[in-house]
């Protein structure tokens, strides 16, 4: 095993002994036997020239340094958890709702394409497209911010999934998604 390895269990270590408040505890968490833990606590607390816990017979806290360690841990593993989702595309992909206003005959011959395209590309976001021929106050409106802070809910609900661009006359017109393989 390597130093580098070392470090990253005596992170998820003083993580999972923070949060059981004992070493059974943690070691019911991590699946491996309390005196394998209670070891590494003190081959930990030795190569760091600290105590990291107090210790009583039933049960065991931080001690400042141990806090600031744990703390520290969970930074550390938290960003690397991030690093990983990003790499593997989870983490910056596009969601939440999108909310667009354009006069109906540039909507129907530029922007329901736009969208259509775009969804297929974000399917996590979901389009509210209005065709209007009426001015349109997008700030009054609530376009371009979430519909939940412009209502002053403060929370955010979960979003359904992407509006899927109807196959009605803006189809027909050769507007809309494009259909079967190769379709342009």
């Amino acid at each position: 095993m390597t130093a580098g390895h070392d470090a990253f269990h005596d992170l998820r270590f003083i993580v999972a002994l923070a949060a059981a408040g004992s070493l059974a505890g943690a070691a019911k968490r991590l699946g491996v036997s309390p005196s394998a833990l209670s070891r590494r606590l003190s081959g930990l607390e030795e190569r760091l020239g600290v105590r990291l816990v107090q210790r009583t017979t039933r049960s065991l806290s931080l001690t400042p340094a141990g806090a600031l360690y744990r703390e520290r841990a969970e930074r550390l593993l938290a960003d690397l958890s991030a690093a990983e989702r990003e790499v593997r595309g989870e983490e910056g992909a596009l969601q939440g709702t999108l909310r667009i206003s354009a006069p109906t005959v540039l909507g129907e011959q530029v922007v329901a394409r736009a969208v259509a395209s775009f969804l297929v590309a974000a399917p996590g976001v979901r389009v509210e497209l209005e065709l209007t021929e009426r001015y349109v106050d997008v700030v009054k409106e609530s376009f371009g911010a979430p519909r939940e802070r412009a209502a002053g809910a403060g929370t955010r609900a979960p979003l359904p999934r992407p509006a899927r661009p109807r196959r009605g006359r803006a189809a027909r017109r050769g507007v809309g998604p494009p259909r079967g393989r190769g379709a342009r």
